[in-house]
């Protein structure tokens, strides 16, 4: 059916209900909506799923839910007359629904790291200093030190209860500077809300935890968001140059150029000289606060700036340069303890494009068949948010928009790839920095401009992008659950650990995925694996827990044994079978268990050398 003959039937719904009739069935769909989510959740048993995560254990009601809200949506969406609340309603829920679906279903909050970055927090409060001879983000605290700052006041005795919401509670946050950006590059609020949408189903990168880098990408969306909407510009910085050049295909270029600087369709916003010097002291304080919380963030942000700048898209044209003395002085002065032994690793890492790739692409496709399927979810959705944007921006240019400010938004992130592997995760990194400007070409595909009415075939087209991110989500975001939940036995069995280790006791796990380093954690020297090797023979595990003035314990847990299985290819019981093979070795006892977790320390008289008094 064309898209004409359709548009009558679309209207027809404004036509049939009265406004205030349209406003409360979106509302109602809105609450079902909610209310099947939270039905569903009520009944997921974690224990239950396997390798492809919280997708295989759903009930079907979870999927109705889902179904619900896109089509209240989609039907808030095509109204003659758009209300940006009832939007934004959707929006909340949507948010609600994804993002606090595991503090929903959760035993204690999900992800060993942010255990340690609670731990870091603890550190804080209780000492009142950082330790920058610890840990690397040490010389980066300003998230630890915010974080507990707020606990102290709320009264909290530490970060532990910030964890579990946090994803929902730093998602809300990024929500306002979307709105802004978006609203920045566009008049048609279809194109914004539709944009904003896309941001958070397509946010499956699971970053927005209780982390530093969770809390710096609000702050350089916000940056970000208040140089769009206050400082945007339309100069052309090359109109000098290209003004000079001698007619031929300079000439033209020039021509062609002048049609990408010029003819946004927003402006700046209006403000007064007063407010201009208080939206630069904001923005001035944020890079700051991005400076001092986080390694790669400053970076990122100093190519966005960079980028705006020379291009003319903002007013601010000294801003970059300022910002790199902050950034600069931040890592001279107050990272010497990570620098001193990390400068030429990162120096050599630096144009190694190949070997950033490989070690974020090749080297993390591995594990079990299940978790490979994952892998393989998470490239779909990355090419397909990547692909719904290049088609989108072709779209929106054909439409006559140029939208050069948030092309270059979009692409600057890419910059940071030769820079640094960043631990196999800069893929990532560069997905999340870049996904608020993907978002809003993908959200182009459908409106690319004002003149394109809401129809038939717009619906379908926003109801199946929806419907195909949101599958990709849930398989991609939470494929590695089984992972990174935790049970009340594995904090109660890892809380008994640090009642019986003595201070100075080497703590060690077969691997890093396990939450641990929560409490009192300078006084214990942590081995979070036996290097490279995963399952050891029992020489290798005696002479590793041997030698040590201090005793040694070696934990394992639920979530670990599920790290190896997962990413290690481990056959299921690998766990159970190397306990049997430390029963029958004679060289450890078993000094705790719970169904979730064992503890173990070298048998009297197993120690090879050392002073160690088991």
């Amino acid at each position: 059916m064309s898209t004409k003959s359709f548009v009558p039937a679309v209207g027809g719904w404004n036509d049939f209900l009265s406004k205030p009739a349209r406003v409360a069935l979106s509302v109602g769909l809105v609450a079902l909506a909610v209310v099947l989510w939270v039905l569903a959740a009520g009944t997921i048993d974690q224990r239950n799923m396997n390798d492809l995560g919280l997708v295989s254990i759903m009930p079907i009601t979870s999927y109705i839910a889902l179904a619900v809200l896109v089509g209240s949506f989609c039907f808030a969406l095509i109204q003659r007359e758009l209300r940006e609340a009832l939007l934004a309603l959707h929006v909340v829920a949507l948010i609600f629904m994804l993002y606090g679906l595991t503090a929903l279903v959760q035993q204690e909050p999900r992800f060993p790291t942010a255990w340690t970055h609670a731990g870091f927090v603890e550190y804080i409060m209780r000492t009142g200093q950082v330790a920058t001879n610890y840990d690397a983000r040490f010389s980066w605290p300003g998230f630890f030190i915010l974080a507990a700052f707020l606990a102290r006041v709320a009264g909290l005795p530490d970060a532990m209860p910030l964890l579990g919401w946090m994803p929902f509670f730093l998602n809300v946050l990024y929500l306002g500077p979307l709105i802004m950006i978006a609203k920045s590059a566009t008049a048609d609020k279809r194109l914004v809300w539709l944009a904003v949408w896309l941001f958070f189903i397509g946010n499956w990168v699971s970053q927005d935890y209780f982390s530093p880098q969770g809390f710096n990408i609000y702050l350089y969306f916000t940056l970000v968001a208040i140089l769009l909407r206050w400082f945007k510009s339309d100069d052309n910085p090359f109109r000098w140059l290209l003004s000079r050049a001698r007619p031929g295909f300079l000439s033209r270029l020039a021509g062609f150029a002048e049609g990408w600087f010029a003819g946004s369709e927003v402006q700046a916003a209006e403000s007064t000289p007063v407010q201009r010097v208080g939206f630069v002291a904001i923005a001035i304080l944020l890079i700051t606060v991005i400076a001092s919380s986080h390694q790669l963030t400053p970076i990122a942000t100093l190519l966005a700036l960079g980028v705006l700048a020379v291009f003319g898209r903002i007013s601010l044209r000294s801003l970059p340069v300022l910002a790199g003395v902050i950034i600069i002085g931040w890592i001279s002065y107050m990272t010497v303890d990570f620098m001193s032994g990390h400068l030429g690793k990162l120096l050599s890492d630096i144009g190694q494009l190949a070997s950033s790739v490989s070690e974020n692409v090749t080297v993390r496709v591995r594990g079990s068949p299940e978790h490979m399927f994952i892998i393989y979810a998470r490239l779909f959705m990355t090419v397909l948010i990547w692909g719904l944007a290049l088609l989108g921006g072709y779209r929106r240019y054909r439409s006559g928009r140029k939208d050069l400010a948030m092309a270059l938004l979009a692409l600057a992130p890419f910059a940071l790839l030769p820079l640094q592997s960043y631990g196999g995760e800069i893929l990532l990194r560069i997905y999340f920095f870049a996904l608020p400007f993907m978002a809003f070409f993908s959200a182009a595909l459908v409106f690319p401009s004002l003149r394109v009415e809401s129809s038939g075939r717009a619906l379908a087209a926003v109801a199946g992008i929806s419907a195909l991110l949101l599958a990709g989500f849930l398989f991609a975001r939470y494929g590695n659950e089984r992972m990174d939940y935790v049970t009340y036995e594995e904090t109660a069995g890892i809380r008994e650990m640090y009642r019986i280790a003595p201070p100075g006791s080497r703590l060690v796990a077969p691997s890093p995925n396990l939450p641990w380093q929560f409490q009192n954690l300078e006084q214990y020297e942590y081995v979070p694996s036996f290097g490279e090797v995963v399952y050891p023979d029992m020489e290798q595990l005696r002479g590793f827990m041997s030698g040590h003035d201090a005793p040694a314990f070696l934990i394992i847990t639920r979530s670990l044994k599920a790290y190896g299985e997962m990413f290690h290819d481990l056959p299921p019981g690998w766990g159970e079978r190397l306990e049997q093979d430390m029963a029958t070795s004679g060289y450890f006892t078993r000094v705790y268990t719970n169904p979730d977790v064992s503890i173990y320390t070298l048998a009297p008289g197993a120690d090879i050398g050392g002073n160690q008094k088991p």
